[in-house]
């Protein structure tokens, strides 16, 4: 076969281009600082980087979650810790007074400061963390609720039981800046402002304050007349139909039936009494969910961040059977009347309701262990994609100095070589 002149010259440019492109490369790598910098280059180990670095990312966001999780769970060790000091508080001065005593002045001090650890109590269980309700679970900003409007201020065949007096209202034939007025008797609610259409079925929205603290109660005076009806004065704003009520003259279990109107409500048990100015306690009633919240944690993995109040306060769940409010409440009634056989019978109770608190501050504790573990084991993963990563993607500095050192040198003899033989011609053959 004859070789040309011109296939001698084309042989040599593509070898030195193939030479140039080959430095070009080694450069453009030790510059980058990567071993492939485009998919084309390797597109198998390009396809298990990407993948390494979504797990990765993915990590990362685990991470951000256990973050936000033990910020969670700290905050509700920290309101558990609170609530444990306050009943081993109420527990000191109900060992006190266990035996009873008739001196009035013993039993008022008693009375006095359980009720100021009650409003310490309330003030734990209604703890938040930002603008959201740790014990409270899932609570929205508003609640749809369907009742019958008839072009008055009644709205009738409406379900009260998440409904609160002075609650915005808005639907359709509700007039602007329209609030409940009060609730009941029954499955009905009074506007301040009268609906303008009649309708069976509609749909109202309420609104702020529903989304309130998860146990409602205060401390308020009222005049009780010895039948169902607290009257005179009675603050009803933060009253809700189906809270507990204790206090003078006010039988156990005793709960609002009614609020028929602003400053008056209805019990659905007689006062035993009748007093101007009666102290009352009101609340310590759950009004939150029941919801876990959880947040994933790894894949697959998932982990509840927070603490049922009516699990904690109520004993609706696992950790107990107490109601500690009500415990609460029945032993201030009982060191009022100096009951001993019930002041002893809710200081068991609220001993156990003091249980109760330890074993959900056991549970926070595992949890806590859990998202330790995790995010160890998140990290570790993490580190073993980084390093994977790392040793397919990252360029060995001294190895790719000395190829570039070879390859400038096989690249300047090339050119070299390439422009003695360039210099040949026929004649140089004929001499």
């Amino acid at each position: 076969m004859r070789v040309t002149p011109m296939m001698t010259a084309e042989n040599a440019l593509y070898n030195i281009q193939e030479g140039r492109a080959r430095l070009d490369r080694l450069n453009e790598q030790i510059s980058a600082g990567l071993n492939i910098l485009r998919p084309s280059d390797d597109p198998i180990t390009t396809r298990q980087i990407l993948d390494l670095q979504n797990k990765v990312k993915e990590g990362d966001q685990y991470l951000s979650n256990i973050t936000k999780a033990n910020l969670w769970l700290n905050f509700t060790e920290t309101a558990l810790q609170g609530a444990s000091d306050v009943l081993n508080s109420i527990k000191g001065v109900a060992s006190t007074i266990s035996s009873g005593t008739t001196d009035t002045v013993i039993r008022a001090n008693s009375v006095s400061q359980l009720k100021e650890m009650r409003k310490q109590l309330l003030d734990m269980a209604n703890i938040q963390l930002g603008d959201q309700y740790i014990f409270g679970g899932y609570k929205n900003s508003t609640l749809a609720v369907a009742g019958d409007t008839n072009g008055t201020a009644a709205i009738t065949n409406i379900d009260v039981t998440n409904l609160t007096v002075g609650m915005e209202v808005s639907g359709s034939g509700i007039p602007a800046n329209t609030v409940i007025n009060s609730i009941g008797p029954g499955n009905a609610i009074t506007l301040n402002n009268s609906a303008t259409a009649s309708s069976s079925g509609v749909w109202l929205t309420f609104g702020p304050p529903f989304n309130a603290a998860p146990f409602a109660g205060s401390a308020l005076t009222g005049d009780l007349n010895g039948t169902t009806s607290i009257t005179t004065g009675l603050d009803t704003s933060t009253l809700s139909v189906g809270m507990p009520v204790s206090g003078e003259g006010i039988p156990t279990g005793t709960k609002i039936a009614a609020i028929p109107a602003s400053g008056t409500i209805t019990l659905d048990s007689p006062a035993t009494i009748t007093k101007t100015g009666a102290n009352l306690l009101f609340g310590g009633n759950f009004r939150g969910t029941d919801d876990q919240i959880q947040v994933e944690v790894s894949r697959s993995s998932k982990i509840g961040i927070n603490v049922s109040g009516s699990e904690l306060f109520s004993g609706t769940g696992t950790y107990g059977a107490v109601d500690i409010f009500a415990a609460l409440d029945g032993l201030i009634a009982a060191i009022e009347s100096n009951n001993v056989p019930a002041i002893q019978l809710n200081a068991a109770n609220l001993d156990k309701g003091s249980q109760q608190v330890s074993n959900a501050r056991s549970d926070v504790a595992g949890r806590m262990t859990r998202l330790q573990s995790t995010e160890k084991m998140v990290k570790r993963d993490q580190n073993t994609a980084k390093s994977i990563i790392s040793e397919r993607q990252n360029v060995d500095y001294a190895k790719a100095a000395t190829e570039l050192t070879q390859q400038q040198i096989a690249f300047e003899a090339a050119l070299s070589a390439t422009a003695k033989i360039s210099q040949l011609s026929l004649l140089d053959y004929l001499k």
